[in-house]
């Protein structure tokens, strides 16, 4: 359950030739599906610090998981600028912070639970935290700029999005070559945010 210490989901079984929870696929616990968003969580690898709507970019590297580190990764990322552009990852969603504890089974043995918690606050170089890297999310903007629904965003000075430039050459409309994040859901207000659906390409 997103935002709090209890299991969405808790299976057990000592049956050799069934399952607790099966599904068709693989289960991750490094990513995540929440009000049809996809999320990763990542650590801040940056200099500065991350806060809800900043857009991100790989900046190289990974880590083990905490939760699974013979299975999942935890992506490694910074703020993203106009230079990096094409190496952007997603959308800050908020901070997380790791837990540990141990726990009785439902037969009284000792299981070692973990989880990353849902926590206020920016996150700070080498904090944890939440990115929406598909899907609807709340992106930051310069509120003094003009965006229309539909249009393509990439990725400006100090976290924020902007329009993907379109020249005209020759009669032909011609998109910047450049890292795009996605498509703005809504026509802008000047609050600063812009509804986004997140699919970097």
């Amino acid at each position: 359950v997103s935002g709090c210490s209890e299991k969405g989901v808790y299976a057990n079984t000592n049956a050799t030739n069934g399952y607790g929870l099966y599904t068709d696929d693989r289960l991750y616990v490094g990513t995540s599906m929440d009000n049809g968003s996809i999320t990763s969580f990542c650590i801040n690898d940056g200099s500065t610090e991350l806060e809800p709507g900043d857009l991100v970019c790989i900046s190289g590297d990974y880590s083990a998981s905490p939760l699974d580190p013979d299975n999942n990764i935890i992506v490694n990322i910074r703020k993203s600028d106009m230079d990096s552009a094409d190496a952007v990852f997603g959308v800050v969603l908020h901070k997380v912070v790791y837990r540990s504890q141990v726990k009785r089974t439902m037969d009284g043995e000792p299981q070692q639970d973990r989880s990353f918690e849902y926590v206020d606050g920016d996150a700070q170089p080498g904090d944890y935290l939440r990115v929406t890297v598909f899907g609807p999310a709340d992106v930051k903007v310069d509120p003094s700029d003009a965006y229309d629904a539909g249009e393509r965003l990439t990725t400006g000075e100090s976290g924020l999005a902007r329009p993907v430039e379109i020249r005209e050459f020759e009669g032909i409309q011609l998109a910047e070559n450049v890292g795009t994040i996605g498509k703005a859901l809504e026509q802008s207000d000047g609050s600063g945010y812009l509804k986004v659906f997140v699919n970097c390409r």
